[in-house]
C-alpha cells in the first residue's frame, strides 16, 4: 500500500516464544483452536498454530505451536491464525496509546476496534431479538476470508470475502458472524464452548492490543516494557491472533520456488494481500464506523431503508432510519449493505440506495 502502514507477519526471531491463542472471532472465521489430547513440550491442552514468515525447502511455511515449538505446513492450509507486525503505523494515521495499562492501536486519538471475544449467551439472545425486530443500530462491517478451511487442493490463488455486519447496543459495538468457518470438529472458543458451523455468533469489538519490539541485533528483537521511551524504529505486533487466512504464494513467487530458511516478503503472498488490503483497511475505518456513523432505529414514522445481510439469505437484520436530510449511500457491489465511507448527495445508480 503506497504511503501506508506496511503490515507483515513476524518470523521466528521477531517475537516471544509464548503461547498465542486465536481470539473467538478468529476461531469462528477458520482459525484452529481445539482441546487436544496431544502433548507438545509437556503442555497438555489447547492445540493451535500461527504463521511465521519463514519458508522451508519443500515449499511449505513454518508455523509456531502454542507451546512455542516450530512446525511446517503447506502454504495452502488456511486453518492457521496470524500475528500482524506494523511498521511505521503513523503513515496511515495510526498510532499507539496506553489505555487501562495496555498499549493499543489508535487513529485520531481514538482506539481502533476489531471483533474479538464471543458475547455471552444473555447478550447474544438480546442482540438477536433486537436485530430481528429492527431495533438495533447498524454501525458498519468487517470482512473475513471465506475460502475453504484446511488444505486448498484447488490451489485457489485468491480468497473470497465474507461480510460480518456490526451493530451498536448500549454504546458497545458487536459483530455478527452468520456463516462460521470451523477448522475441525473440535474447534472451540476460549470459554470451552464448541464452535459450530450451523450457528451464528456475536462478538464484542474491542481495542487492538499491541506489543512493542526493537531490533537489537542482526536476527534479534527485544520486547519492550510499557514504560520504555518509544523510538521511530520500533515495530508493533498484535498481542492476539486476530484473523485466519492462507499463506498461499502468488504465481510469481511459486515459480521462483522457496529456499529453506528464507524470510519471506509477505507482499508476494495471499496472506500479505489480506493483511494489507482487508485487515488493515478494516482497522483504519473502524474509527469512522464506530464513532461517526451510528444510525438510530426504533419507533418512527420516518421512511426507513431495510438492510439485509446476504449471509442470512435475505432475513431482516436491521432498519436504518433516514436522517432529516435525505441522502444517498453507496452500497457494496451486489449487496444492499451500505459502505459508509462513501456518500453521494444527488442522483443514484445501481450501487446506491436512498435513505
Amino acid at each position: 500500500m503506497n504511503n501506508k502502514t506496511r503490515v507483515t507477519i513476524p518470523n521466528e526471531a521477531e517475537t516471544e516464544q509464548k503461547p498465542y491463542f486465536p481470539t473467538d472471532y478468529a476461531v469462528a472465521t477458520g482459525a484452529l483452536c481445539s482441546r487436544n489430547v496431544k502433548e507438545y513440550g509437556g503442555i497438555r491442552g489447547k492445540d493451535g498454530f500461527h504463521w511465521l514468515r519463514v519458508a522451508n525447502s519443500d515449499k511449505s511455511v513454518r508455523n509456531r505451536r502454542v507451546d512455542g515449538g516450530v512446525g511446517r505446513y503447506d502454504a495452502g492450509c488456511r486453518k492457521y491464525a496470524a500475528l500482524a507486525r506494523f511498521q511505521n503505523p503513523e503513515q496511515s494515521g495510526l498510532s499507539t496509546s496506553v489505555v487501562s495499562g495496555k498499549r493499543v492501536l489508535t487513529k485520531n486519538g481514538k482506539p481502533v476496534l476489531y471483533p474479538q471475544r464471543k458475547a455471552d449467551y444473555t447478550i447474544s439472545q438480546q442482540l438477536t431479538r433486537l436485530r430481528n425486530t429492527g431495533n438495533l443500530s447498524f454501525v458498519g462491517h468487517y470482512e473475513s476470508d471465506a475460502t475453504d478451511v484446511g488444505y486448498d487442493s484447488n490451489k485457489n490463488k485468491s480468497f473470497r470475502l465474507q461480510t460480518n455486519v456490526t451493530y451498536d447496543m448500549g454504546g458497545q459495538t458487536y459483530c455478527h458472524v452468520a456463516k462460521v468457518k470451523v477448522a475441525d470438529v473440535c474447534s472451540q472458543f476460549r470459554d470451552g464452548t464448541k464452535c459450530s458451523e450451523d450457528e451464528g455468533y456475536w462478538f464484542e469489538c474491542g481495542p487492538v492490543e499491541v506489543e512493542r519490539y526493537r531490533k537489537v541485533g542482526k536476527n534479534e528483537w527485544r520486547k519492550l516494557e510499557m514504560d520504555e521511551p518509544e523510538q521511530m524504529s520500533d515495530e508493533y505486533q498484535t498481542a492476539e491472533l486476530l484473523f485466519a487466512t492462507k499463506f498461499e504464494p502468488q504465481d510469481k513467487y511459486e515459480e521462483r520456488g522457496f529456499r529453506g530458511g528464507e524470510e519471506l516478503d509477505t507482499d508476494e503472498f495471499q496472506i500479505g494481500m489480506f493483511v494489507n488490503d482487508i485487515f488493515l483497511r478494516d482497522l483504519e475505518r473502524s474509527v469512522e464506523f464506530n464513532y461517526a456513523h451510528k444510525f438510530e432505529v426504533g419507533n418512527t414514522t420516518e421512511k426507513v431503508a431495510q438492510l439485509r445481510d446476504d449471509n442470512l439469505s435475505g432475513a431482516r437484520v436491521a432498519e436504518a432510519v433516514a436522517p432529516v436530510k435525505k441522502r444517498v449511500v453507496r452500497c457494496f457491489p451486489g449487496t444492499n449493505i451500505p459502505d459508509l465511507s462513501y456518500f453521494k448527495k444527488d442522483g443514484q445508480d445501481e450501487n446506491f440506495i436512498e435513505f
